[in-house]
């Protein structure tokens, strides 16, 4: 954008000589011809004469009428130049400068000519920089150039980085080859290395004097941040995953990193930061973070208020790894600051078996097989005075020990205080559970079939498996058999059966549900179901007087059979408790206790219910199972 020049154009600054009247007093008035007057100063209403030259306004009916409808004299004055607008309509101007692009600006490719707009006057810049500097993405390696940038009034305006660590680069030889030794120890050298050197260009913000106001200011403290731990990677591994796949016998692709964790080497060193309200870290694809680790990380962000975490917990090979990786999680977890934490989201992926035959490991540890410390240490952390949602998804592996521990494991996770568990502010609480049990025995049993429905599970089984086979085909000369590898973990072939409720497993961790909920006086939500990769859906779900049901996933394998579910059409103005349950029912003293919570208020209890599509419904592609909610 150019600077105008300093008279504004006569063609859209002359005086109308419309219906637009002009006061006709002793003030000289120009002609078309004469440009407006560009300096600040407001016409002179002083008694010069109006000249007689052939600029003068003429006597005739053509002069200026003098109705009711004057502009008045104190709005003649125009601004000129762009020093004369004010920050609110320059901020205005910029905000409005490619209003199609999002606020996401990576310091190593910059698409956007917003900062050319800077260099027009000090106001734009700060206006044009407001939004530039807004949401940063940024790689390890360009932390220094980050850092020296960053500078003054810029740091004001950062609310959102999004930040990855970049690792070693590897030879094409090593292609072929799991990660040695040595590889992951440098790997995590120099994952420490960029968290801890981003820890302390924050914290180097913070030492400095945060409230000094900003120079012709638009603010005057420093923004809260939103920090996301980006998966990190390697520069070297996007030609590794092309090789794989187009040279499968050449590249083991991701599969090289699949049984390595990243390790944060030095904890202690981490500076604690306060300016960071936000944190997030999806870390569970490729290239994984240790649990432990990332607990390290996020406990010296002290000034928290939600966490949204992504771990794996996909080692299944290495049993021993797991089970640590849990147990180590648990017991670092009490370091995480609640004080001012409101919600709490842990993604531990763990997906269950295909194979029904399949018997998983158990993710507990040998010298504790009874007890569960993750769930136990969950337990604890939920109950923080603030948290008001807890999200655990995953699948999750869990036990009864995260709603309500047994009585041997009491002293492991204490009440708040003296007492039963409590949840004072707890508003949304929401599981995904795994239908596998954390010593590795399945919480469902099989469902014995017959006649035609059992000629459909065998086809749906069949269709499955070929869709494995096709999906992890493997060459003869590939370096990973991912066939042989899914099927040592349950993987292939698909045999889901597993349809009914254990009376080992699912009573008690309903009724241990049940318990809990009668301790949370602030509960809008509760949804806790069955992972829904399974054929079938199994859970329970909680909606308070005043908020509306929506369904959760499909309930059924929209796979194979296409079905139809609706909501419940039920007074939104009572509690209401939804079991997606199939033939299973809970027992009345878990019904009890639901109904115990509500006090004065009734509850409504609602089953769901498949049943066949009639021919007028399943006419012209409708559904061939159609779903129903009734009281029994």
């Amino acid at each position: 954008m150019s600077t105008p020049s300093s008279a504004m154009s006569t063609s859209s600054t002359a005086v109308p000589t419309s219906s637009t009247a002009v006061p006709t007093s002793s003030t000289a008035v120009p002609t078309s011809s004469t440009a407006v007057p560009t300096s600040s100063t407001a016409v002179p209403t002083s008694s010069t004469a109006v000249p007689t030259s052939s600029t003068a306004v003429p006597t005739s009916s053509t002069a200026v009428p003098t109705s009711s409808t004057a502009v008045p004299t104190s709005l003649t004055a125009v601004p000129t130049t762009f020093a004369s607008l004010t920050k609110e309509l320059i901020t205005q101007i910029v905000s409005n400068l490619e209003p199609g692009r999002g606020m996401r600006v990576s310091l190593a490719n910059t698409r956007t000519s917003l900062p050319l707009y800077a260099t027009i006057s000090k106001k734009f810049q700060y206006a044009v920089e407001y939004r530039t500097f807004n949401s940063i993405e940024l790689d390890s390696d360009e932390l220094g150039y980050f850092a020296k940038i960053f500078m003054g009034h810029r740091r004001f305006f950062l609310a959102t980085l999004k930040y990855r660590p970049i690792l070693a680069e590897y030879d094409p030889d090593e292609y072929t080859e799991d990660e040695e030794l040595n590889d992951i120890h440098y790997n995590n050298q120099m994952f420490t290395d960029a968290i801890l050197g981003l820890y302390q260009v924050l914290k180097s913000w913070e030492d400095e004097d945060e409230n000094t106001a900003v120079e012709e200011g638009t603010i005057t403290n420093s923004r809260p941040i939103e920090l996301y731990l980006l998966e990190p990677r390697s520069p070297t591994d996007s030609d590794c995953f092309l090789h794989r796949r187009s040279i499968p016998a050449l590249s083991l692709g991701i599969h090289r990193f699949e049984h390595s964790f990243l390790q944060l080497l030095d904890p202690e060193d981490l500076p604690d930061l306060t300016r960071i309200l936000h944190f997030s870290a999806h870390v569970s694809f490729i290239r994984r973070v240790e649990p432990r680790s990332l607990v390290t990380i996020t406990a010296s962000l002290i000034g928290l208020k939600t966490i949204d975490w992504r771990l794996s917990d996909e080692e299944k090979v290495f049993e021993l790894t797991a089970q640590n990786n849990r147990f180590e999680l648990a017991r670092v977890l009490p370091r995480l600051p609640t004080e001012s934490l409101t919600s709490f989201r842990l993604m531990y992926e763990r997906q269950a078996p295909i194979d029904h035959q399949y018997r998983p490991p158990s993710v507990l540890l040998p010298a504790s097989p009874a007890t569960d410390y993750l769930c136990l240490a969950l337990h604890r952390l939920s109950q923080s005075q603030n948290l008001t949602e807890l999200t655990l998804s995953g699948p999750f592996v869990i036990s009864a020990a995260l709603f309500w521990p047994a009585p041997a494991n009491a002293t492991l996770a204490p009440a708040p205080a003296a007492g039963l568990p409590f949840w004072p502010n707890m508003q949304k609480f929401v599981v995904e559970f795994s239908p596998v049990a954390p010593d590795g025995s399945w919480c469902f049993l099989r469902e014995e079939l017959h006649g035609a429905a059992r000629d459909a599970q065998v086809l749906r089984m069949q269709l499955a498996t070929r869709r494995e086979v096709e999906r992890h085909w493997t060459a003869p000369n590939d370096c990973y058999n991912a066939l042989a590898q899914r099927q040592q973990v349950g993987a292939f072939p698909a045999r889901e059966f597993r349809r009914v409720p254990d009376g080992a497993h699912i009573p008690g961790l309903m009724l241990a549900l049940a318990r809990a909920a009668t301790r949370m006086p602030r509960l809008r939500r509760l949804h806790v179901d069955v992972a829904p990769r399974l054929p079938f859906a199994f859970g329970v779900r909680y909606v308070a007087a005043g908020e509306a049901y929506q369904p959760f996933y499909d309930t059924g394998n929209t796979r194979t059979v296409h079905r139809r579910t609706t909501a419940p059409a039920d007074d939104v103005g009572l509690p209401r408790l939804y079991w997606t349950v199939r033939g299973w029912r809970p027992e009345e003293e878990v019904l009890e206790l639901w109904r115990g919570r509500e006090e004065d208020q009734k509850l409504l209890v609602k089953y769901y219910a498949e049943r066949a599509a009639t021919a007028e419904e399943s006419a012209n592609g409708g559904p061939v199972v159609v779903g129903e909610w009734g009281d029994e």
